[in-house]
């Protein structure tokens, strides 16, 4: 409930009373009421939805171990939605609401489509017979016509036309009218109609990549049944809406990469989201982890087409001060036998900038052409049986430098000789190159915008007191560094875990007051201070974080509408419980407070950054809330096991179910009233358990099934049997099949309160109840019927 919207608040000071009036007038009845005293100086976060957060968006928690005055330890933590693909909306033309009616569509309104081929059309709402532009296309209709009617009418005028357009019924009024880049649609003059959307939606042959720092996948939207190469294929017409393609492409995805590339490894305080997902209006979540790498703005053709993918946010958070170490430079090799050892229509891929090639090994003078237009789809390599490894490698160099790919001037691809391609480097500003061979022959090692002998990058340590000392590293191929650099060996063909591995001792030892650590896949955490600084020089080493600063902290979330406030809330206090857990912060507890509410107790500041928890239009809200105290500056007393102050007020006859969860990975779940546990008001359709039933206090028990064990039935010592394969409640009590026949007189069944220790007996009677006897008579006759028996 919530003060001014369902209640107001007051209190008399003269009387220390707390008055809670309802706006309605009366409190509802048959109700359960709690209220809670503040009893602890704690800050109320109230948390956005997911949809509301930015990948990015971050807020800060200061503890309080630092003196009175000053800040203790300092957490930064992140929201981290990682990727999202916005599939664009083409145009949408919507009927007004109230269709043929008064201030709906007018008699002799008109729009006008021109598909920038043909003579422009206009077509004409006529609902008495006389168009005011007689050669308008005629859109009849009634004044009862409703919207949808009226939409149905547009989509048939549209489709007579010879216009290239893709109209569809969308329901609700709304028309998907399947337009090209080169359609322009008009309304005319205070006209009734409203467009939405863009003209220039997704095309055939615009392809995303994801790379997952291993291998890549190259997937094609396709409208015309051919893809190129290797490409994974998303199927779509331009009947189809943005959402039916970004439907399309999650499935596409899912079934291509196994538990999806883009998921991120299993940790125990994400919230486990399941990736890819459409979260609505062509927005695909993908998420991903540090290592994956999204690439939209890519064409597999050069055919004229802008490609309109969006994409919004990026996996990973800030990092602690380190190095991200790259593979050695890109090589391919060519098979020893040469030209024999490569079979004709062997492919192989690189994605570059905003162009996808595929290049095709041709020994018959034929290169694929899929759609038969007599333009080769791959760039062809000629080669022959009679070809040497280096006539091979020769002519890959000889395509590549043709291709129109972007490389660096200093460093174009070179046939090292033996077979071996030196890839070259990409341009300065451009993305690194992405090759897979798997298709052919050829092997590979490295990565585009790798190591190379001879580059070297440094490290500073500086702390304003003694001179700086400097250190600079040189990767050494051939046992030949330059004078006076710090030398790191490594082979042409190694991974970057072997160079960061080689590293690691080095600068371990370069006296820089530095304790590196290779935590996997080339990412090295250096430690130091803010007395410390990187400089690349003219390697492909890169820095990751801030000298001085710690890692922010995730909080993974999504933009699905199911990620509301009270979901985010829940990944909030994981994340800020999690930190105190690792010792990152101290004394700090967060706690949930209902809804979307977080209570953080015992820190010294909780601060918003940016747009998170701004007064003024922000995601989500926070402030800081004082303990009630008495006049000796006493906090209040809590009153229950939880720490908390609580008072429940039950007005009319209400019954309580509650839960049974026990022991979860070793913490107890707070399940019993005095550990303020979840009970639900008894009503229809919800439940805790797997059946209704009210109780005092909460079962807990290991398995999670005390809820479940409130009663036991006996029917051993009956005819009688349980109706399902387990004697757990809900129980249904079987009678024999032939009724009063398969009874015993004196047969007995018998139900037990396993809270108060209490029983009941049933017996069987066909020859009336004893006397003195306690046991409940169920009487019945051997000609009964198992209906009757049952309902006796």
């Amino acid at each position: 409930l919530v003060d001014g919207i369902d209640y107001t608040f007051d209190y008399n000071s003269t009387s220390d009373t707390i008055i809670l009036t309802p706006l309605s007038g009366i409190w509802r009845s048959d109700r359960v009421y709690t209220i809670t005293l503040n009893n602890t100086d704690q800050f109320r976060i109230d948390a956005p939805t997911g949809a509301a957060l930015a990948d990015g968006d971050q807020f800060r928690i200061s503890d309080a171990s630092g003196p009175l005055g000053s800040v203790g330890n300092t957490v930064d933590f992140r929201f981290e939605r990682g990727y999202s693909v916005q599939i664009p909306q083409t145009t949408v033309m919507t009927i007004p609401a109230l269709g043929g009616r008064l201030g709906g569509i007018r008699d002799g309104e008109r729009f006008t489509v021109d598909d920038g081929a043909n003579v422009p059309i206009t077509f004409e709402f006529d609902k008495d017979g006389a168009k005011f532009q007689p050669s308008a296309v005629a859109i009849t209709y009634t004044n009862t016509s409703t919207a949808d009617d009226i939409a149905k009418a547009v989509v048939d005028a549209l489709a007579a036309q010879n216009l290239n357009l893709a109209p569809r019924n969308l329901g609700d009024g709304r028309i998907h009218l399947g337009v090209t880049p080169q359609h322009l649609v008009t309304l005319g003059p205070n006209s009734n109609l409203s467009l939405t959307g863009v003209t220039a939606g997704v095309s055939d042959g615009e392809v995303f990549v994801i790379d997952d720092g291993d291998k890549f996948v190259t997937f094609e939207f396709d409208s015309n049944g051919f893809t190129e190469t290797g490409n994974v294929p998303i199927a779509f017409t331009r009947f189809d809406t943005h959402e039916d393609i970004a439907d399309a492409m999650v499935r596409a995805i899912s079934a291509t990469i196994p538990n999806a590339i883009t998921n991120p490894s299993p940790s125990p305080r994400l919230d486990g989201l399941q990736l890819p997902e459409h979260v609505g209006n062509g927005l695909v979540h993908l998420g991903g982890a540090e290592r994956h790498v999204l690439r939209t703005g890519l064409v597999a053709r050069p055919t004229g087409m802008l490609p309109v993918l969006t994409t919004t946010g990026r996996p990973g958070v800030r990092a602690d001060f380190g190095l991200r170490v790259p593979a050695a430079a890109l090589r391919v090799y060519v098979p020893s036998a040469g030209g024999p050892g490569i079979a004709d229509g062997e492919v192989f891929k690189i994605v570059d900038g905003n162009r996808v090639r595929v290049f095709e090994f041709d020994k018959d003078g034929r290169v694929q052409d899929q759609d038969g237009d007599f333009i080769p789809d791959n760039i062809g390599i000629r080669i022959s049986d009679l070809d040497t490894v280096d006539d091979v490698a020769n002519k890959i160099v000889t395509a590549l430098t043709n291709a129109g790919l972007a490389y660096n001037p200093n460093q174009r691809p070179t046939n090292l000789g033996g077979g071996i391609v030196d890839m070259g480097d990409p341009a300065t500003g451009a993305p690194k190159q992405l090759l897979d061979t798997s298709r052919t022959a050829l092997t590979q090692s490295g990565e585009s915008a790798g190591v190379r002998d001879n580059q070297q990058f440094s490290l500073t340590l500086d702390d304003g007191v003694n001179p700086p000392v400097t250190r600079t590293f040189e990767f050494d191929a051939d046992a030949t560094p330059s004078t006076g650099v710090t030398a790191i060996t490594f082979n042409l063909d190694a991974t970057a875990e072997q160079i960061a591995d080689a590293i690691v001792p080095i600068v371990r030892g370069s006296g820089l007051n530095l304790n590196p650590d290779h935590t996997g896949r080339g990412i090295i955490i250096l430690g130091g201070t803010v007395d410390h600084s990187f400089s690349p020089r003219t390697g492909r080493v890169t820095q990751r974080g801030t000298p001085g600063v710690d890692a922010a902290i995730p909080i993974q979330i999504s933009p699905a509408d199911e990620f509301d406030g009270n979901r985010v809330a829940q990944a909030i206090i994981s994340a800020v419980n999690g930190a105190v857990s690792d010792g990152n912060l101290v004394g700090v507890v967060a706690n949930f407070r209902g809804g979307s509410i977080v209570g953080i107790e015992n820190a010294r500041f909780v601060l918003g950054l940016g747009t998170v928890f701004a007064t003024n239009g922000g995601k989500g809200s926070v402030e800081r809330i004082a303990a009630i105290e008495d006049l000796a500056t006493n906090d209040l007393k809590a009153n229950q096991l939880s720490g908390d102050t609580q008072f429940t007020i039950i007005i009319g006859s209400v019954a309580m179910d509650m839960g049974d969860a026990g022991i979860a990975n070793g913490v107890p779940y707070p399940t019993s009233l005095a550990d303020n546990g979840p009970a639900h008001v008894i009503s229809n359709g919800y439940f805790l358990g797997s059946s209704v039933d009210a109780e005092i206090d909460a079962r807990p028990s290991a398995d999670a099934l005390g809820d479940d064990l409130n009663h036991r039935l006996t029917v051993s010592f009956s005819n009688a049997a349980f109706a399902q394969p387990t004697s757990r409640s809900p129980y249904l009590l079987q009678v024999p099949a032939n009724g009063g026949a398969g009874l015993t007189d004196g047969a007995t069944f018998t139900i037990t309160d396993n809270r108060l220790g209490s029983s009941v007996t049933f017996e069987f009677d066909s020859g009336g109840a004893l006397p003195g006897s306690t046991r409940i008579r169920v009487p019945f006759s051997a000609l009964d019927s198992a209906d009757r028996v049952a309902d006796a």
